[in-house]
């Protein structure tokens, strides 16, 4: 696929595979300089694809929209059991017409009844 359509809040984003490597380039740009504290098992994000599902994936990590809020999220499963599971992501944003990582950390899902 060449494009995709995400909600964010009330709007909806449309990304195309050009944003994704724009997305990705940010990314890169971050860990680089940023140097976030991250899970060992975590990789980086690599070259982008749309999946039959319109899912932007990089690897790894594939691109959802936050709940709630205006920005969208890299998302890379670090853990899964039957009662956790544990998420490294990069918040994400359009700014002035470019793909900026707002900042990074970690989502633990509590599947436990």
């Amino acid at each position: 696929m060449r494009k995709t359509s995400v909600k964010v809040g009330s709007t909806i984003v449309t990304i195309s595979l050009e944003d994704a490597r724009q997305i990705k380039t940010a990314a890169e740009s971050y860990l680089a300089s940023e140097k976030p504290k991250m899970d060992q098992s975590v990789r980086p994000p690599i070259d982008p694809f749309i999946d039959c599902d319109g899912v932007v994936r990089m690897g790894a990590w594939f691109l959802e929209r936050t709940v709630p809020g205006p920005d969208l999220r890299l998302t890379c499963v670090v853990a899964m059991t039957q009662l956790v599971r544990v998420h490294q992501v990069m918040r994400i944003q359009r700014v002035d017409g470019h793909w900026k990582v707002l900042g990074t950390g970690q989502v633990i899902f509590d599947r436990r009844p």
